[in-house]
């Protein structure tokens, strides 16, 4: 398994979360435009960037939190490491 330096792990982790973010951002501007009257014939085209953009956001943000449990399973590792050892 691939060792990630804890501190690039949270860059990574705050990198992920920015970005899952704006991909929610997106998806409710893309709803907030089809509710326009205006907007009615892209409207097939709005419904589909929308769930576009919500499925990617989920994604990252399930990416970030399986990111946080290895991060929190690394330090718990490492601390009992330690432990061990003094002992």
């Amino acid at each position: 398994m691939l060792k990630i330096i804890p501190w690039r792990l949270v860059l990574l982790m705050v990198g992920l979360l920015i970005a899952a973010f704006l991909a929610a951002g997106q998806a409710i501007t893309f709803a907030w435009l089809s509710s326009f009257p205006e907007r009615s014939s892209q409207l097939q085209s709005l419904e589909i960037r929308f769930w576009s953009y919500t499925a990617i956001s989920a994604i990252l943000f399930v990416i970030d939190i399986a990111l946080l449990v290895r991060m929190v399973k690394q330090i718990k590792d490492r601390r009992s490491k330690l432990n061990t050892e003094a002992n």
